[in-house]
């Protein structure tokens, strides 16, 4: 009895054929049209499904979806996109049900790739475990007693926006300093680009700045794993205030392992030392020890954790 799942994110979306034991047997993706919103997606998306469960190879019995921006999960509500406009407000799960006469559920999808690594991945066998994605941004789930903790507006778990310097870069959700603003894969590249342009040696990212008018991140690992000695100074920089972030996090939750995800968390390097710096800084250090174990899902953590929600749902109809 498998479930369809789908990641709907900036670039693209996928959708997928899930198995109850995280087998995914059949995939898909294509490119979003950023500018479009739903009104562009929703079309090929019931295209895609008709298509898919005309087949009748596998017969899903319901929907999970997994999307990049905020959800209201009581009311199944899509808030907005981070990613693009047109999609305040927007009741994709009801329109899915009314055509395709299968129970939908709807995420975000840090919240998504929380579930997914908590029930298929590195999570499983713990009871809690707090959830980051670092990639672009930072995002976070927060699982407790196998339950993802939402709060009382389906908000709670944005890790990514725990301030940890009142005098940092502006972030994203307006504030200053946030985990986000100081260690997503964005920061990472604006950092490396204002320490060259002031002037600080590096032959490595000077150079790649001036040939590619802009630096990655990517671009700043790749440096420091070269024996680049600035690229390596922001890059613990940025571990730092990870740290600070992580040990923020699991003073207020009490989880029993975390798990790390997205391009720059899973970077050579990016999760070296972290386990033992946080668990040394912790209340109390000593009485207990957190796991920081690398996310083991990759790209299918959103789509895994968007079919792991949509069995969950089949078993509470």
């Amino acid at each position: 009895m498998p479930v369809v799942a789908v990641d709907i994110g900036g670039t693209q979306y996928r959708l997928a054929v899930v198995s109850r034991e995280g087998e995914i047997l059949l995939h898909q993706r294509a490119r979003t049209n950023r500018e479009a919103g739903a009104k562009w997606l929703l079309p090929r998306l019931r295209a895609e499904l008709r298509e898919l469960l005309a087949k009748g190879e596998h017969s899903p019995q319901a929907i999970g979806i997994g999307f990049g921006g905020p959800v209201d999960f009581a009311s199944q509500t899509i808030l907005a996109s981070l990613h693009a406009p047109g999609w305040e407000e927007v009741d994709l799960c009801g329109e899915l049900e009314r055509e395709f006469a299968l129970p939908c559920v709807i995420d975000n999808d840090a919240n998504m790739g929380g579930l997914g690594e908590y029930t298929y991945g590195a999570g499983r066998g713990f009871g809690s475990i707090l959830y980051y994605t670092v990639s672009t941004g930072v995002g976070g789930g927060v699982i407790i007693g196998g339950e993802l903790f939402r709060g009382s507006h389906s908000q709670a778990g944005e890790l990514g926006h725990i301030p940890i310097s009142l005098d940092g870069p502006a972030c994203t959700c307006g504030f200053r300093g946030c985990v986000e603003a100081l260690c997503s894969g964005l920061a990472i590249a604006r950092q490396a680009r204002e320490a060259v342009e002031k002037g600080k040696t590096s032959s490595s990212l000077r150079t790649i700045l001036e040939e590619k008018g802009g630096l990655t991140a990517k671009d700043v690992f790749d440096c420091a794993a070269s024996g680049d000695a600035l690229a390596q100074g922001i890059l613990a920089k940025v571990k730092n205030a990870f740290a600070r972030g992580l040990i923020g996090a699991i003073n207020c939750f009490d989880p029993q392992a975390v798990v790390v995800g997205g391009g720059v968390g899973l970077a050579p390097g990016f999760l070296d030392g972290l386990e033992e710096q946080v668990n040394g800084s912790l209340v109390i250090p000593g009485r207990r020890k957190i796991p920081i174990l690398r996310g083991s899902l990759g790209d299918n953590s959103v789509l895994l954790g968007a079919a792991a929600l949509a069995f969950r749902t089949i078993d509470t109809y």
